[in-house]
């Protein structure tokens, strides 16, 4: 790859040929033709190294088409991640998937573990972009726990549709045996703590929640609440109808964090009415 990146910028794509790849790199032409994919894959090929842009196989265009490769090549392997299971796929499928060579993958990523790890990490980006956003607009929609519950719901709704990721993400954990990999992981999982902390203390400061509160246990318990919801949908699909309760899960969270002036709550209100209606 190193080599048909100095060849591409002496010269045209069309005018490179895969025995002078070889001569150029050093490796037998089988070689090449094995990680290439043959004479006609080659302007691909240089394409998706980053070495040419798609219009003329020249030098130009670099780094717009080595991203958008590079992005081809995470769906792609999140597609196949979850046709497959992180064990089952290989970066041949990968590769397949996304119209490239494996050499085109290898160049982006230094191998599958490599790659799931970018996958999960561009999950936590999103993720730790989304939800603060989220929060905000809850409570602009709404006050305390209605505005809890409105929250809470969303947060079901998008649990149910992460569920090809979280499989992966617990797959790629349990199976994963790369020390770095695994620091890698949980250095992810610190920042997304991290980033919910101004969240936490937002709500404190503004009084949305008990101003007592401590940021950083209220940031824990929403994420091991929101992620055990997860977990167990992950693990019991078809059981607990997490979308009916909901408001219920919400009302347990707001009992442990409600400003000291605030109500019972509306919840807490139908709650009480039920249990002290007389039996039929």
């Amino acid at each position: 790859m190193t080599a048909a990146r100095m060849l591409a910028g002496e010269k045209p794509a069309k005018d490179i040929s895969l025995a002078e790849l070889a001569r150029a790199s050093g490796v037998s032409w089988p070689t090449v033709r094995r990680h290439v994919g043959g004479r006609d894959g080659l302007p691909g090929f240089l394409v998706a190294i980053g070495a040419a842009s798609a219009d003329t196989a020249g030098p130009q265009g670099v780094g717009a088409e080595a991203a958008d490769t590079r992005s081809r090549i995470l769906e792609a392997a999140f597609r196949t991640f979850a046709r497959h299971g992180y064990s089952g796929a290989t970066l041949d499928d990968v590769a397949a998937d996304a119209g490239l060579t494996k050499g085109a993958v290898y160049w982006h990523f230094a191998g599958k573990d490599d790659l799931c790890m970018a996958l999960i990490e561009e999950r936590f980006r999103r993720e730790a972009a989304r939800i603060p956003e989220d929060i905000r607009d809850a409570v602009r929609d709404g006050a305390g726990e209605r505005a809890l519950v409105a929250f809470v719901a969303h947060e079901v709704q998008q649990a149910r549709k992460g569920e090809s990721w979280r499989r992966l993400g617990l797959e790629f954990v349990s199976r994963s045996r790369n020390p770095a990999l695994r620091h890698r992981y949980a250095e992810l999982a610190r920042k997304f703590y991290d980033d919910t902390l101004p969240v936490a203390q937002w709500l404190i400061d503004s009084g949305v929640v008990a101003k007592d509160l401590d940021p950083q246990a209220l940031a824990v318990v929403w994420r091991c609440i929101l992620l055990g919801v997860g977990l167990w949908m992950t693990q019991d699909p078809d059981g607990l109808d997490f979308d009916a309760m909901a408001p219920r899960l919400a009302q347990v969270m707001w009992r442990g964090m409600a400003p000291g002036d605030a109500d019972a709550g509306p919840m807490a209100e139908e709650a009480a009415s039920e249990r002290t209606e007389a039996p039929e």
